[in-house]
């Protein structure tokens, strides 16, 4: 960050400030909702109908989303209002991370030829989305590395017992001659503390290389919340003024 503040300076006159770093963490679906909305009908204020079911999608799959109703059910320049903004909504779910391995299915459909506009599906979408994605429930999970550890066998007992601090899982250490190799799995939000540590117990001989090792499930009944940055269709009155209905 000081490296980019002096840039940003030196370059461009540019006098920025960061915020404290956080990790991005992302959440997945626990089970399966439903809602829809229809045109015309209760407080629905959009010439427009949709349903949607959500539910669990396969590991890695991202966002998958596919149709239960008929194609031509609308015309092509509504539906696509309809994938794009579903893509667009689930970047903040309820806890306002990203929502991934979901699958979404589009389940009711509606339109009038003389009154709708794509405007009116963009702006339903969340509404009826983030209901099902309540009934559906999410779970959040934080990003991990994969380490790699390496250090003299002195400090062996102090680098496990810090890994255990640092909520690691890793494997039976392995020696050679005067130094020990620990492999497993550090939660990013404790990786920049652990390194720091390290030089000091191991007298600057410690060495930890990390990679990209998925996410893990947050247990716990306060879970990690992000604060929104779209018009909330969380709440619907809020939702509703915010958009100008």
């Amino acid at each position: 960050k000081e490296v980019l503040e002096a840039m940003l300076q030196e370059k461009y006159g540019l006098a920025v400030r960061f915020a404290e770093s956080r990790v991005v963490c992302i959440e997945k679906p626990m089970g399966i909702g439903e809602a829809a909305e229809e045109m015309g009908k209760g407080e629905n204020p959009f010439a427009a109908t949709v349903g949607f079911r959500v539910e669990a999608g396969q590991p890695g799959s991202g966002i998958s989303y596919a149709l239960e109703v008929q194609l031509g059910s609308l015309p092509l320049p509504l539906h696509r209002a309809i994938e794009e903004t579903v893509y667009e909504t689930l970047k903040q779910g309820i806890y306002g991370w990203e929502v991934r391995d979901v699958a979404v299915t589009l389940t009711h459909s509606g339109y009038s030829s003389v009154g709708s506009t794509a405007g009116d599906f963009r702006l339903l979408v969340p509404l009826v989305l983030m209901q099902a994605l309540v009934q559906a429930g999410t779970q959040v999970y934080e990003p991990l590395n994969d380490f790699e550890l390496h250090g003299p066998t002195h400090a062996l007992s102090h680098g496990m017992f810090q890994l255990t601090l640092a909520q690691a899982i890793f494997e039976q250490p392995t020696l050679h001659g005067d130094n020990f190799r620990l492999t497993g799995t550090l939660p990013v939000a404790t990786t920049e503390e652990f390194k720091r540590e390290l030089l000091t117990y191991t007298e600057g001989q410690g060495m930890l290389t990390t990679k990209p090792g998925g996410f893990r499930r947050i247990d716990g009944e306060i879970l990690p919340t992000r604060k929104r940055a779209d018009n909330n269709p969380l709440d619907r009155k809020e939702y509703l003024f915010n958009v100008g209905r």
